[in-house]
C-alpha cells in the first residue's frame, strides 16, 4: 500500500498490485510504480487511474512529455526491460 498523509494528518490509503516500486512526482500528480502496473494519484490522494499490465517484476518511469509517459516494464526477469508509452491523461 500506498499512504498519502496530509498537514491535517488525512491519510489516504492505495493498494498497490505485487509490490511498491517507486514515485514520480508530476507538477499536478503523482505516479506510483507497482511490480505491474502504474497508478495516477491526485495531490489529494485520490485514485485518478490504474495503467494497464506493464510488466511483471517492476515500472519504471523514464520521462513524461506531450501528453505520455514513456518507461519500460520487466517482463522477463532478470533484465528482460520492454519499452511502453501510455496516456497521461487516461492510463491507457
Amino acid at each position: 500500500s500506498v499512504y498519502r498523509v496530509s498537514s491535517e494528518f488525512n491519510i489516504a490509503e492505495i493498494t498497490v498490485e505485487f509490490y511498491f516500486g517507486s514515485f514520480y512526482p508530476l507538477p499536478d500528480s503523482l505516479l506510483v510504480c507497482s511490480g505491474t502496473r502504474l497508478y495516477r494519484l491526485s495531490p489529494t490522494g485520490e485514485l485518478m487511474w490504474t495503467s494497464p499490465e506493464l510488466g511483471i517484476d517492476g515500472v519504471i518511469v523514464s520521462e513524461v512529455r506531450d501528453g505520455l509517459i514513456l518507461g519500460e516494464g520487466e517482463w522477463d526477469p532478470p533484465g528482460g526491460w520492454l519499452p511502453f508509452q501510455i496516456s497521461l491523461g487516461t492510463g491507457s
